[in-house]
């Protein structure tokens, strides 16, 4: 029996010095990145397109600091958060990080296909449904560059939907749940990076009623995320499936 205590904790403390490296990793990049191009901002302060330019870049790579955090917290929190509701329409929030994102989708080559049926406002976890959104766009940049990622959404009388597919290597059937543990990613690419983005969408969504989901496709990936949303004003009683 103590034996077996003494295993636990010992693959317990294992598990968190791995977290522990792997967040150091993921956040060496941005890091790296911040530090350059506070460089070469200092170096070209006269150059009025060039401060812009790397401006931009700083931008992303804090906004990417950020998401790893929040990733970090609602992992960690699991189910115990609870959904802050606003009233707002969906497609204008996803509209918002579209524009927001832009210069990242750039960066990586992508375009996006946007098609809105969730134009409706509604009492939602706005932020959680945001930074859903945020994360599935951060995945389809890193493992679908050079490609056309296609978003829609889609509105019921108690659910949201977002549907994010891209073109890139597409997910094996045999991890379609793996990589939503903390820690895994697909082995279908080279990009860095782990899974406590997938992770944090699956528990976003799962706090509000909802779940996140691979979907078989044929060539690309294909999440589909559920929600629970209340329109101010329906008109029928629908589901999502």
């Amino acid at each position: 029996m103590l034996h077996r205590s003494s295993v636990l904790k010992e693959e317990a403390a294992a598990a968190r010095a791995n977290v522990i490296a792997q967040l150091a990793h993921e956040l060496r990049t941005p890091l790296a990145n911040l530090k350059l191009h506070t460089d070469l901002l200092q170096r070209k302060t006269s150059d009025a397109a060039a401060v812009q330019r790397y401006g931009t870049i700083l931008d992303n790579e804090i906004d990417r600091l950020s998401l790893l955090a929040e990733n970090a917290i609602a992992v960690s929190r699991g189910a115990i958060a609870q959904p802050k509701l606003e009233t707002a329409i969906p497609d204008d929030c996803l509209r918002a990080i579209l524009d927001r994102f832009e210069p990242m989708l750039a960066d990586a080559g992508c375009s996006v296909h946007f098609d809105p049926n969730a134009a409706t406002a509604s009492r939602f976890d706005r932020t959680s449904w945001e930074r859903c959104i945020v994360n599935l766009i951060d995945k389809a940049c890193k493992y679908a560059s050079c490609t056309v990622i296609n978003i829609a959404t889609s509105q019921t009388s108690s659910m949201l939907r977002l549907d994010v597919s891209d073109g890139g290597p597409g997910i094996a059937p045999d991890q379609h749940e793996q990589i939503f543990e903390p820690l895994e990613r697909a082995t279908t690419t080279d990009a860095s990076g782990f899974g406590l983005g997938l992770a944090a969408v699956r528990a976003l969504a799962r706090q509000n009623g909802g779940n996140c989901r691979v979907e078989a496709k044929n060539s690309g990936a294909h999440f589909v995320l559920t929600m629970q949303a209340i329109p101010v004003e329906f008109p029928q009683q629908e589901q999502v499936s």
